[in-house]
């Protein structure tokens, strides 16, 4: 007994496969300027997160060795990273740093320090200091009672906060590399936020994989 192909078949559904196969119509990508981002030698912590960029002091960069060699990766310490940033993300980082504020507490001799347990890769310096994200409004009266925001107090500025500005850097990286003797540049509340000028080109950062964000070129 033969079927006919023609004949619609009675046993349920079908998705068609057109319908199952995701949609690979990539957006057109933003472009793209090299910037070297950091956390200056003085800053109470080894690095910070502000606008979905981490300014590291050091970063490293992983090269395998050959395979006639001893297995294994040698590890090249930079300064700081360089990092690929949209003109998008430059404005989020300059709505972000005002809002940014460091507050130092200066401990006993003898009182503990405190611990790294629940900061991966964030090292107090001895004096220790507290990230402060400033509040713009209150907080929203229909949140949950367990949300944290909920609870958020307005900041109240004290002598010896400082902004985050002066301990941190951005700059654009010429041809995507740091200065050569890879000496900090001077802080953003010195230098600024500088944006690409008009018709500059924008540069592919190099190919590491998928994400989003901040991409940083070949360094981890």
């Amino acid at each position: 007994m033969t079927t006919n192909p023609d004949k619609t078949t009675t046993t349920g559904k079908i998705v068609a496969g057109a319908d199952l196969a995701p949609k690979l119509e990539a957006s057109p990508q933003e472009e793209c300027f090299p910037y070297w981002c950091g956390s200056l030698p003085e800053s109470p912590y080894e690095g910070i997160d502000i606008a979905g960029i981490n300014f590291p002091k050091i970063s490293e960069t992983l090269i395998r060795r050959p395979s006639t060699g001893p297995a294994g990766v040698d590890r090249i310490r930079h300064t700081g990273q360089i990092y690929y940033l949209s003109r998008a993300q430059l404005d989020l980082l300059c709505q972000k740093l005002p809002l940014a504020v460091f507050r130092f507490t200066h401990r006993k001799p003898d009182a503990p320090k405190p611990s790294r347990e629940n900061v991966p890769g964030v090292q107090p310096a001895p004096t220790s200091s507290s990230h402060i994200a400033i509040l713009l409004k209150k907080p929203d009266p229909d949140l949950a009672d367990n949300d944290v925001r909920k609870h958020a107090t307005a900041y109240v500025p004290k002598v010896g906060d400082r902004s985050v500005c002066d301990f941190i850097y951005c700059v654009p990286a010429l041809n995507g590399m740091r200065s050569q003797d890879e000496r900090p540049p001077a802080c953003i509340t010195e230098t600024g936020i500088r944006y690409p000028a008009e018709g500059t080109e924008p540069t592919e950062a190099p190919n590491r994989g998928g994400g989003s964000g901040a991409r940083p070129a070949g360094t981890v």
